[in-house]
């Protein structure tokens, strides 16, 4: 997934600067199944060590990638 919304302002500055192909993230490959689900345990695994001390917006997001996996794999079967 595209760590920015296609509508997103930094995005857009690329695009109007005709700069979006050299982007940092424009040539990542995107995440398989089995990638995406590797990250997704990795980041748990991260949130867990760090206890307290995560933050709630690495929680928020560690919650909206697992429900995106969850829908995508509710769509393979």
């Amino acid at each position: 997934m595209r760590h920015l919304e296609e509508n997103h302002g930094a995005r857009y500055n690329a695009r109007h600067d005709g700069i979006e192909d050299r982007m940092v993230s424009a040539n990542l490959p995107e995440h398989t199944m089995v990638t995406e689900m590797n990250s997704v345990t990795r980041t748990a695994a991260y949130l867990i060590e760090r206890g307290s001390e995560a933050t709630e917006a690495e929680r928020d997001a560690y919650e909206s990638r697992k429900r995106a996996l969850m829908v995508k794999l509710d769509q393979v079967e």
